[in-house]
């Protein structure tokens, strides 16, 4: 046999919430519950088959308190979120006690005293106590069946009792009374049943509302990593260097050095090892010029091109501070030594244009200025830093 799907967990927490208003109302009828004994009290005292009502009051108390404290054990699971499956169940069956208990009220009436007025005001406590209970289990089926199925029987048989004196019209009315208020319970619950599919159906709603906004927000993160930054090398790509580089174009403060770097020789290995060595290579030196940057906290980076990457510094103190950044630079590509899928560690170098941002100048402006030193770098050899701070020098 199939065994049923598990209910997700939205539609377990729409169910605990029913479970849970449920229970909160049953425990606030404690007050109406009092003053129905409390009034069932004041009658006993003052009819002469007040012992044997006093009884039943005692045994009315007794179901109140057990179904009080099985309530307190099944609000205790749903407050903990724990399985509530045997709490509910225990708690149901509790309600067959209290119904039975409201009926012990009527069998403490003899036959000979139901047409006086203390009877008719302890009927009319029974009635309006047992409506109260009823409304107060809608929306468990169980607990409704439990408390109508024994009370329904007992009052039914006591009325019948009473048929040889009271004659037969007292037990119809209240037969009829008992079936209004049965049909009325099952039809609220009926309703309450109904409100809980809709319940259940809002929160299905709103777990998919939520699931959804929360690809749709990965979806847009994925865009907007996608949009900003390179794949290969995880660095910023041109368009987010170009937006980074206007911002810091604004903004005053220190000093600001542009370095163009360039992986020397790479199209002639890309094309001796292929194309996964070559992607290694830009993988490396993307870790690497990464690594430089979070040394140099400021420092803002990007894959710009191809081989090309871009640096921009800040707080260099003067040209030589400036200067001695770019070559540690490229000093730790030149220590680097990649290793290819078939095996073969490479030795790589940089060439690189330096140039200082000057204040207010637009970035394509300095760029130019690096891709020319960058250029000439290339011209004097490769694997060198150029500079335009002193007549565009190369140093190796």
């Amino acid at each position: 046999m199939l065994k049923p799907a598990p209910r997700p967990p939205h539609l377990h927490e729409a169910d605990r919430a029913l479970m849970r208003a449920m229970i909160m109302r049953a425990l606030g009828s404690l007050k109406i519950n009092v003053a129905a004994l409390a009034l069932a009290a004041a009658v006993a005292m003052s009819v002469h088959y007040g012992p044997t009502l006093g009884l039943a009051i005692v045994a009315r108390v007794a179901a109140l308190l057990t179904i009080y404290l099985f309530g307190i054990k099944l609000r205790q699971a749903l407050d903990e979120d724990a399985d509530y499956a045997k709490p509910l169940a225990r708690w149901s069956r509790s309600a067959a006690l209290a119904g039975f208990s409201w009926s012990l009220l009527l069998w403490a009436v003899p036959p000979s005293e139901v047409g006086s007025l203390g009877a008719q005001g302890l009927f009319s406590i029974v009635l309006l106590g047992v409506a109260s209970a009823i409304n107060t289990v809608i929306g468990e089926r169980r607990a409704v069946l439990y408390f109508t199925i024994p009370f329904g029987l007992s009052a039914g048989a006591y009325f019948v009792s009473l048929a040889p004196v009271a004659g037969w019209l007292p037990l119809l009315i209240a037969a009829l009374g008992f079936v209004i208020i049965l049909l009325f319970a099952l039809n609220i619950d009926k309703q309450q049943q109904h409100l809980a599919s809709i319940f259940a159906e809002n929160a299905m709603l709103a777990h998919s509302l939520h699931r959804a906004n929360v690809e749709l927000s990965d979806a847009l993160a994925i865009a907007d990593r996608l949009a900003h930054y390179d794949q290969l090398t995880g660095l910023r790509n041109r368009r987010c260097f170009e937006q980074e580089a206007r911002r810091l174009s604004g903004e005053e403060g220190a000093r600001r050095d542009i370095l163009l770097l360039d992986v020397d020789h790479f199209k002639s290995l890309n094309d001796r090892h292929g194309h996964a060595c070559g992607d290694t290579v830009l993988r490396r030196f993307g870790q690497a010029l990464d690594l430089y940057a979070r040394d140099h906290g400021d420092a803002l980076v990007a894959r710009i091109g191809g081989e090309e990457f871009v640096v921009v510094l800040t707080g260099a103190k003067d040209d030589r501070e400036a200067l001695g950044w770019a070559e540690e630079l490229r000093a730790r590509i030149g220590h680097m030594s990649p290793t290819c899928d078939e095996g073969t560690s490479l030795r790589i170098s940089a060439s690189i244009g330096l140039t200082r941002w000057r204040e207010g100048e637009k970035v394509q402006v300095a760029m130019r200025r690096a891709d020319k030193l960058l250029y000439a770098a290339k011209e004097a050899g490769r694997a060198r830093t150029c500079d335009d701070f002193s007549h565009a020098r190369g140093r190796g």
